[in-house]
């Protein structure tokens, strides 16, 4: 979609306070906007810093990178910048049984937090939840209990 609509996507994003993608999306964003980068935390901040028109509130930027740290970047008006990692606990491999939908439900286990008030910690610890949980289904469904605190 970044590569083929960048004119479409890069102005709906100035008006998004949060945006996810994954390490290859962000890589295409990147390269498809003649970014230089030297490594993913740059594209989070570069996308954090992108041109916003609410300057009430930050952008957060993250960048999920399967079973590498997420990347979080936080930039708004007269804000320094923030990153941040956040590590993914391990899972044992033969535990892992379809990766199908692990992007969307760390979304959703996020936006579940924020939607809530909780802070932005919480969210990404409900998003990391969420989709070990969902990796370890046939298909893209939630586990039977819902046990995350």
């Amino acid at each position: 979609m970044i590569q083929f609509n960048t004119e479409q996507v890069n102005n709906i994003l100035q008006y998004a306070d949060f945006v996810f993608c994954n390490e290859d999306e962000a890589k295409c964003f990147a390269d498809t906007n003649k970014l230089e980068y030297s490594s993913l935390k740059d594209v989070a901040l570069a996308i954090s810093k992108w041109n916003k028109i609410n300057k009430k509130r930050p952008r957060v930027a993250v960048i999920t990178q399967g079973k590498d740290p997420i990347l979080v970047a936080i930039s708004g008006e007269g804000q320094e910048s923030v990153q941040k990692e956040f590590p993914i606990p391990p899972i044992e491999k033969d535990l892992i049984v379809d990766t199908n939908g692990a992007g969307d439900s760390f979304v959703g286990g996020f936006v579940s937090q924020i939607v809530q008030g909780r802070e932005l910690e919480t969210a990404i610890k409900a998003g990391i939840w969420l989709s070990g949980q969902v990796i370890q289904q046939n298909g893209c469904t939630f586990p039977a209990s819902n046990n995350f605190e």
